[in-house]
C-alpha cells in the first residue's frame, strides 16, 4: 500500500498537472484495499467497464452478436494484469476514462472534430500519456465508423502534440518506455513504465479487434451454417485467450505475498500456517512467512519440517532491492530481535514504495523501532502521519498512548519484550554471513530463544552439521536454550551418534534416540513408502532425501 493522505488539498493539487487525477484516484482507492470485498468489487467494476466500453465501440462499427464475445478479450487480459506487483490500478482508471470519452464522442454526430479535440484535452489532463493511444484509436475508429479520416487526423496530431507537451514540460515519462520487455520494469522505482506497457498492449488489442469487427461486417455473412461456424471459432478463440490470460504460478505467488503481508500485519500466525499446511511446493517468500509464523508461536524448532523446506533462503530470503522483500526481511529480523536491521529494511521499503510518500506498512515498523530505541519524538512524527490514514488510524491512536505510558508499552506483545534488550548495529549492508548475524543475538538475554532457534534452523536447512555441532556445544549449559527443540534433538542424535555423553548432556529424549534407530533400519531396508509416512517431517528425512544441496 502507498502512503497517501486523502485530503482536499491533495485533490486540488492533482488537477495542476496532466495525469494527476487518475493517480490521485488510484492512491485514494488503494487506501481501502484492506477491505477485501471493496478491492474485489472495485477491480470487477473497472474490468467490466473496459468490456462495456469496448462492446459499445464494436457496436458502433457494426452491430452484431459477435461483439459480445469480442468484448470479453480486454477484460480477460486485465484479470492477470491486476495481480502484477509492478502494476497500479491508476492504469485501469485511465483506460476506462479513455474508453468512456471515445464512446461519448462517437455518440455525437455533430461537430465531430470539436468533440474529438475536447476529448483529447480531457484525456490528456486527467490521464496523461494515454492521450497518444486515444489519438490513434480515434483516427482508426473514425475511419471504420464515419468512413472519414479528416477529423481523426486532426485529433491525432493534437493528441501527439499534447503528449509531447506532457513529456517536455510536465516531466512525464514518455509512452515509449512501455515498449521495453516486461522484465525490465521490475528494476524501475516508478510504475509508469509498466502502466504504459499495459496501455500499449490493450490499445493494440482494441485496434485489432475493431478491425476484425469491420472485416466480419465486410464479409456480409448470411449463410446460417457459416454464421454458426464463425461464432464457434470466435468462442474458441476467446476461451483460448482466457486460458492463457489466467494468472500463472508467479501471479498467484504475487497475490499470496499481499495476503501474507496482510495476515502478518494482523498477527494471524495460525492462519498463515494453516493455509500452507499440506502443500507440496512453496516459494521461498511463502516459507519465510510460514517459518516466521512458527517462530511467533514458539514452534519453529519443533515443526519446521512439516512444511516443504527449500534450504536456508526459506528462513531468510536474499535481499533483491525490491519493496516486498524489504518488508519481508524487516518482519523477519524484527521477529529475531535485530531491531536495527529491521528498521533499516523498513527504511529501504519506504524508499522503494511505488508512488505516494512511502509505505505505511514500513512506517509502522519505524514507529516500533523508534519506541524501542527510546526515540519518542521520532515515533510521534510517524504516528501523526499514520493517524491521517483511514486504515491505520486505530493502530496509530493505540501506539500514541505508548509515548506517555511506558508500562503499557512493555505489556504490548509486539514490542514489549524487545524494549529492555541490547540491540546490534545496523547490519543491512555489512558482509556478515547470515548465520553469524543471528549468533550475535545469543548474548541478548532479553530475547535469546528466538535467535537461537533461527540460527539452529538456518544450519539445519543448510545441512551444515559442523556449525550445528558448534552451536549445540556452545549453548549446552545455557538455560535459555534448554530444552532443545525437537528438530535440534534429531540433529544432535545424528551428530553425536557415537558420543552418548553429549546426548546425555543435551538431555536428548530417549524416544528420539529410539526413532533414529528405526529410521536407520528403514533406510537400510529401502522402505521408502513407510519411511516418508513416519519420518517425512523430521530433520533426518530432510538431510538425506531433500534435493537441496549446499553451495
Amino acid at each position: 500500500m502507498q502512503l497517501f493522505i486523502p485530503s482536499w488539498t491533495s485533490l486540488m493539487s492533482s488537477f495542476t498537472h496532466p495525469g494527476g487525477c487518475v493517480q490521485w484516484l488510484g492512491m485514494f482507492s488503494i487506501q481501502y484495499f484492506g477491505f477485501s470485498l471493496f478491492a474485489a468489487l472495485l477491480n470487477a467494476l473497472l474490468v467490466t467497464a473496459v468490456g462495456i466500453c469496448s462492446y459499445y465501440l464494436y457496436q458502433k462499427i457494426h452491430a452484431s452478436g459477435y461483439n459480445y464475445l469480442l468484448a470479453l478479450v480486454l477484460p480477460l487480459s486485465l484479470c492477470k494484469t491486476h495481480l502484477k506487483l509492478d502494476y497500479l490500478i491508476d492504469g485501469t482508471y485511465a483506460f476506462v476514462l479513455m474508453g468512456i470519452v471515445l464512446c461519448v464522442v462517437f455518440i455525437i454526430s455533430q461537430k465531430k472534430y470539436l468533440y474529438g479535440l475536447l476529448g483529447a484535452l480531457l484525456v490528456f489532463w486527467f490521464a496523461g500519456q494515454i492521450v497518444f493511444i486515444y489519438g490513434l484509436l480515434f483516427f482508426l475508429l473514425g475511419l471504420l465508423i464515419w468512413k472519414s479520416y479528416k477529423e481523426g487526423l486532426l485529433v491525432l496530431v493534437v493528441s501527439f502534440v499534447l503528449g509531447w507537451i506532457g513529456c517536455r514540460f510536465a516531466l512525464q515519462a514518455p509512452l515509449t518506455e512501455g515498449f521495453a520487455d516486461e522484465d525490465f520494469f521490475r528494476t524501475l522505482l516508478q510504475p509508469d513504465g509498466y502502466i504504459y506497457y499495459v496501455w500499449i498492449r490493450l490499445g493494440i488489442m482494441l485496434a485489432v479487434l475493431s478491425i476484425l469487427v469491420w472485416a466480419l461486417h465486410f464479409l456480409h455473412i448470411k449463410n446460417k451454417f457459416i454464421n454458426i461456424t464463425v461464432y464457434l471459432i470466435l468462442g474458441l478463440g476467446v476461451l483460448f485467450w482466457g486460458k492463457i490470460s489466467m494468472p500463472d504460478e508467479n501471479d498467484l505467488q504475487n497475490r499470496m505475498m499481499d495476503s501474507l503481508n496482510y495476515l502478518t500485519k494482523r498477527q494471524r500466525w495460525s492462519t498463515i500456517m494453516n493455509m500452507h499446511q499440506g502443500r507440496q511446493h512453496l516459494g521461498v517468500v511463502s516459507l519465510n512467512y510460514v517459518n516466521m509464523a512458527l517462530s511467533q508461536e514458539q514452534q519453529l524448532g519443533d515443526r519446521l519440517f512439516e512444511f516443504p523446506q527449500r534450504g536456508p533462503l526459506g528462513l531468510i530470503v536474499s535481499y533483491n532491492l525490491t519493496y516486498y522483500i524489504s518488508i519481508v526481511l524487516s518482519d523477519v529480523y524484527y521477529t529475531i530481535g535485530d531491531v536495527a536491521t529491521a528498521e533499516s529494511y523498513a527504511i529501504e521499503a519506504q524508499t522503494l514504495a511505488r508512488r505516494g510518500e512511502g509505505s505505511p506498512r514500513a512506517m509502522q515498523r519505524m514507529v516500533q523501532t523508534s519506541l524501542i530505541r527510546g526515540d519518542k519524538s521520532m515515533a510521534g512524527k510517524y504516528l501523526e502521519i499514520l493517524k491521517q490514514l483511514p486504515m491505520y488510524r486505530q493502530w496509530a491512536e493505540r501506539y500514541e498512548t505508548y509515548l506517555t505510558d511506558e508500562a503499557a508499552m512493555r505489556k504490548d506483545k509486539e514490542i514489549g519484550d524487545r524494549v529492555a534488550g541490547q540491540h546490534s548495529q545496523d547490519n543491512l549492508l555489512t558482509l556478515i554471513p547470515t548465520d553469524e548475524l543471528l549468533k550475535l543475538h545469543l548474548t541478548d538475554t532479553s530475547n535469546q530463544r528466538t535467535p537461537f532457534e533461527y540460527a539452529g534452523c538456518y544450519y539445519l536447512l543448510d545441512k551444515d552439521l559442523d556449525k550445528m555441532r558448534s552451536l549445540l556445544e556452545s549453548t549446552k549449559d545455557n538455560p535459555n536454550c534448554s530444552p532443545l527443540p525437537k528438530h535440534f534433538q534429531e540433529a544432535a542424535v545424528l551428530i553425536f551418534v557415537k558420543e552418548p555423553e553429549m546426548l546425555d548432556a543435551l538431555h536428548i529424549d530417549k524416544q528420539i534416540i529410539s526413532d533414529f534407530a528405526d529410521f536407520t533400519r528403514m533406510v537400510r531396508n529401502n522402505n521408502r513408502m513407510d519411511l516418508n509416512k513416519r519420518f517425512g517431517a523430521t530433520f533426518w528425512h530432510y538431510y538425506y532425501f531433500n534435493p537441496f544441496k549446499r553451495q
